[in-house]
C-alpha cells in the first residue's frame, strides 16, 4: 500500500505550535491543523487498523476513539503549555480509553516517529497474575521475544523493572528474570523523515507483524489475571 499521508507542512506546524504553544496562536492556525496535522493523522490511522484488522480479526476499533488529543493535560504539570507537538494513538478495540489492552501505539512529532506497542500499563493487581502466567509459559514468552521476526524489527523488550519480587514470586527472578518487569512494551525509533515516504504503511504493517504474536501472548495473561 504506497501512499504518502504527511507533507512538510506537517512538521512546519508543529515547529511553529513549539514556539507559540498558547491557544491564541492556535486559535488562530486552526485550519492549519486541519489540513495538515488532524485529518491525515486520522486517515493513516483508519488505514492502520484496517492492515491491523487483516491480521486479527476480532479488532474492530474506532479510529477516532484510538487518537488521542492534542490538548494537554496540565492539572499536575509544572509545564502549562497547552498543546502537545505531537499525535499519537492507541490501536486497539478499547482506544485510548483501555490502555491496559495489549495494543500498538504510534506517535509522530517534527523530529522523530515511534512505532511499538505491548502492555505499558499494567494494574499492579493483575501484574502478579500477569507474570505468574509467563513463568507457567516462560518458554513460549521466551521465544516470542527472541524470534527473528521480532528481534529484526524491534530488537528487544522494553519496560522498567523491580529489583526483586514479593509474595508467591519471590526468588522466581533468578529462573525467569523477565518477570521482574513492571511493564512490557516493544518501540522503534525513526527519524521523522520517514512521515514523507510512500511506504510508510508498509512499515507499519511490518510493525504489526513483528509485534502480533507478542500481543496476542499478553492478551491471554491479561485474560487469564481476571
Amino acid at each position: 500500500m504506497k501512499e504518502q499521508y504527511f507533507s512538510p507542512e506537517f512538521f512546519s506546524f508543529f515547529e511553529n505550535l513549539s514556539q507559540n504553544n498558547c491557544k491564541s496562536w492556535f486559535d488562530e492556525h486552526k485550519q492549519d491543523y486541519e489540513t495538515h496535522v488532524k485529518s491525515p493523522f486520522l486517515h493513516f490511522v483508519s488505514d492502520a487498523l484496517d492492515e491491523l484488522i487483516k491480521l486479527s480479526p476480532f479488532i474492530k476499533p474506532d479510529p477516532k476513539k484510538c487518537i488521542f488529543r492534542i490538548n494537554r493535560d496540565v492539572r499536575f504539570s509544572i509545564d502549562k503549555s497547552p498543546y502537545k507537538t505531537n499525535v499519537s494513538a492507541i490501536l486497539s478495540e478499547g482506544g485510548t480509553k483501555s490502555h491496559e489492552i495489549p495494543s500498538f501505539y504510534v506517535d509522530f512529532s517534527e523530529k522523530t516517529a515511534f512505532l511499538g506497542g505491548g502492555a505499558y500499563f499494567i494494574d499492579n493487581k493483575k501484574l502478579p497474575l500477569v507474570r505468574e502466567y509467563i513463568v507457567q509459559n516462560y518458554k513460549e514468552f521466551k521465544d516470542i521475544i527472541e524470534s527473528p521476526v521480532f528481534t529484526s524489527f524491534f530488537h528487544q523488550l522494553d519496560g522498567e523493572e523491580n529489583k526483586k519480587l514479593l509474595g508467591d514470586l519471590k526468588g522466581l527472578e533468578k529462573e525467569f528474570p523477565l518477570i521482574l518487569k513492571k511493564q512490557y512494551y516493544f518501540m522503534r525509533k525513526f527519524d521523522s523523515n520517514i512521515l514523507l515516504k510512500s511506504n510508510l504503511m508498509e512499515l507499519t504493517k511490518n510493525a504489526f507483524e513483528a509485534g502480533l504474536e507478542f500481543n496476542k501472548f499478553m492478551l491471554k495473561a491479561f485474560l487469564s489475571a481476571g
